[in-house]
């Protein structure tokens, strides 16, 4: 099955028409620093999957098409404060 979330390259698909994956991690990481000071503005009464999607799209609605939905099939991503796991 393709991936339907990735680019030729391996690149995530984004909004942002970044198809180099250096680019596309930098401009993730500055504008989810931006959405994160102010994530407390969201209802947190209660931590149920529905506020980790509405979360999830709060910090990545202006990057990707399937912020806060759930994916179709898996996706592998290194992490550098994780050395190199996954989330």
């Amino acid at each position: 099955m393709k991936d339907p979330y990735i680019l030729e390259n391996g690149t995530l698909k984004n909004k942002l028409g970044k198809v180099r994956e250096e680019e596309l991690e930098k401009a993730e990481r500055d504008i989810a620093f931006v959405r994160l000071m102010d994530v407390d503005e969201l209802d947190k009464a209660q931590c149920t999957t529905d506020l980790i999607k509405k979360i999830h799209f709060h910090i990545f609605q202006d990057i990707y098409d399937w912020a806060g939905k759930f994916r179709t099939v898996p996706i592998y991503k290194e992490e550098i404060v994780l050395p190199g796991l996954s989330l």
